[in-house]
């Protein structure tokens, strides 16, 4: 008897562990074969505020009003939002770890997420528009790759102004095409010289434009002193942040726009796709309009399994309808005018199958001396 009592108890103790072992299994097959979600999220940033790339970025906050009007300081902030919010809305709550991994306007960051970032969700990454510009015309396999990178979602959608000093003869776009203004931008490859001479070539304005500045605070600094009269490549966030009394009082008119976010002003402002005088014009005006979503946009590798995908852009999404997650994007002085990943990878596969002159003319303007 007592044998077979020891006998009865070793198979209870075998089912026991089968039983046990069985459970991730079990699991897995309950969400459709998909393993747990991480318990740790890696956000990685292509820009950088000053830390080293294996550094985390953790300022302290009395240090935000510094950093609050540069371009590096929005990606910091845009990431330490998501850092505190975006895990509560997945599954298991993963704490979000930032890391900074600058270089090369973000294409260091997206090569790390196409190339050698896990897919199973546990690393995200904010790096703007360079790596779908690079893409445009891939002649690599990395710009190739860059053409397949996930979207999560954006934070907000920018609208890029051209606009002039409220003592030049431009009023409207209709005054650049008969008088040649100096216009201000930070030179070769910068969004600003860009739009410019995309407007010359297709929309028939005059600008001369002036390159070379090292930031928009000294563009704007000579549009003050009367050096230049117009500009070109500031968003509308950053002029309603940085010189909001210029808007106020009137020291500026705004020209033209380029984005896809709706637009409303005091006065009706063209978007320059409406101003362009053909169709490859206007396509070629659509591809920098992408830009302005993609600016704020979180995304993923490649690889990413789509029903992993779906779980972060229902729970990017969600976290946009939260109380206390608007309030901490409000706290930070951030925008929020969120966009669905599913839309805006709609946007860019758009963009993609545009006729292969028009992705080259893009191309050609942004990669202009």
């Amino acid at each position: 008897m007592a044998g077979r009592a020891a006998v009865k108890m070793y198979v209870i103790l075998f089912a026991s562990i089968i039983a046990a072992l069985s459970r991730p299994a079990a699991a897995q097959a309950e969400t459709g074969g998909a393993p747990p979600f991480p318990t740790e999220i890696t956000l990685i940033v292509g820009f950088s505020p000053g830390q080293g790339i294996d550094q985390p970025i953790r300022p302290e906050p009395s240090s935000l009003a510094n950093l609050r009007l540069t371009p590096d300081a929005s990606y910091f902030q845009s990431a330490r939002f998501l850092s505190l919010n975006l895990g509560r809305f997945l599954p298991g709550a993963p704490k979000i770890q930032v890391r900074n991994m600058p270089g090369a306007g973000g294409l260091v960051a997206a090569r790390h997420l196409v190339e050698t970032a896990p897919a199973d969700g546990s690393v995200l990454a904010l790096v703007g528009a360079n790596p779908f510009f690079a893409s445009l015309n891939p002649e690599t396999d990395l710009q190739r790759a860059f053409r397949t990178i996930a979207y999560v979602g954006a934070r907000t959608r920018e609208t890029f102004v051209c606009f002039a000093w409220h003592n030049s003869i431009l009023r409207q776009l209709d005054d650049a095409r008969v008088y040649a203004g100096f216009a201000g931008t930070l030179g070769a490859g910068s969004r600003g010289q860009a739009h410019l001479m995309a407007l010359n070539e297709f929309a028939g304005t005059q600008f001369r434009i002036v390159a070379g500045y090292s930031n928009t605070f000294d563009v704007s600094r000579s549009l003050e002193n009367g050096e230049i009269e117009a500009a070109c490549g500031y968003t509308m966030n950053l002029l309603q942040a940085r010189h909001g009394d210029w808007l106020r009082d009137g020291k500026i008119a705004l020209l033209t726009r380029f984005g896809l976010a709706p637009f409303a002003w005091k006065t009706r402002v063209p978007s320059a796709s409406e101003e362009a005088r053909d169709e490859l014009g206007r396509q070629v005006m659509s591809i920098f309009d992408t830009e302005g979503d993609l600016v704020w946009a979180l995304t993923a590798p490649p690889a990413i399994a789509p029903d992993r995908l779906a779980q972060l852009r229902t729970a990017f999404d969600t976290m946009f309808t939260d109380s206390d997650a608007n309030a901490d994007a409000n706290r930070e002085g951030l925008v929020t005018e969120q966009l669905s990943g599913g839309d805006l990878q709609a946007e860019i596969a758009r963009v993609y199958a545009l006729p292969p002159e028009a992705l080259s003319r893009a191309q050609i303007l942004l990669d202009a001396k």
